[in-house]
């Protein structure tokens, strides 16, 4: 009797522990597989940020070189808008008109010999112009007012020297011809002395370039 109750209790302390054991590995493969399956939303919520913020990123990049990219246009086409009003001072390749008028001559050089001159430097491709330093625009007046000259309300006198960036070939061949303005003043007894020069400087135009009475629509 005691062999047996010894045998009865030993195969139920064995029955107890496998099941032990079977529940311990049970739980133990359940706990992985949560642990991975929080592992995995982990990795997932950490990937879609990390693709959010990429996203967001080359966005940030693309507006700002955009941004960058029309800032430079605006500002080159304000450039050019400066340089054609005359708003900018400038330097490059030319000539340089001196005319030094002779009083004993058979007639003065007058406004319209100026404007003759200005005309033919524009028809041969001048770029920028100026007469004793004041900048030639198309706003510019070259008037006479009794017998003083006035290049944008200022007052000009001999001599005149009249600054013209652009090709110095075509330039100079413009008013050195026969039969030019520079030559019908030599033939009136004045002195016409051209130069050429890689660095011509001629200063920005300086006045008020705001219409006074022009309204937009």
């Amino acid at each position: 009797a005691c062999l047996a109750l010894a045998t009865v209790m030993f195969m139920q302390f064995k029955m107890v522990n496998q099941t032990d054991i079977n529940e311990l590995e049970v739980m133990r493969e359940d706990e992985l597989r949560t642990e991975l399956a929080n592992w995995k939303a982990k990795y997932e919520d950490a990937e879609s940020q990390y693709q959010e913020k990429t996203k967001k990123l080359e966005e940030y990049n693309k507006t700002e070189a955009t941004e960058e990219e029309t800032e430079g246009l605006v500002k080159n086409e304000l450039e050019q808008v400066n340089l054609v009003l005359g708003r900018t001072d400038v330097e490059g390749q030319g000539i340089t008109i001196t005319l030094q008028e002779n009083k004993d001559a058979e007639a003065g050089i007058t406004s319209d010999n100026l404007n003759m001159i200005v005309n033919e430097l524009k028809e041969a491709g001048a770029e920028a112009i100026s007469i004793n330093d004041e900048r030639i625009i198309n706003m510019t007046d070259i008037v006479s007012v009794n017998t003083v000259i006035r290049v944008n309300q200022q007052r000009v006198v001999s001599p005149y020297v009249i600054k013209a960036i652009g090709n110095q070939t075509y330039l100079e061949g413009a008013i050195s011809g026969n039969g030019g303005e520079c030559d019908k003043l030599e033939k009136l007894g004045h002195t016409v002395t051209i130069t050429k020069s890689n660095k011509i400087q001629i200063k920005k135009y300086n006045k008020d370039l705001t219409s006074k009475y022009i309204k937009e629509d």
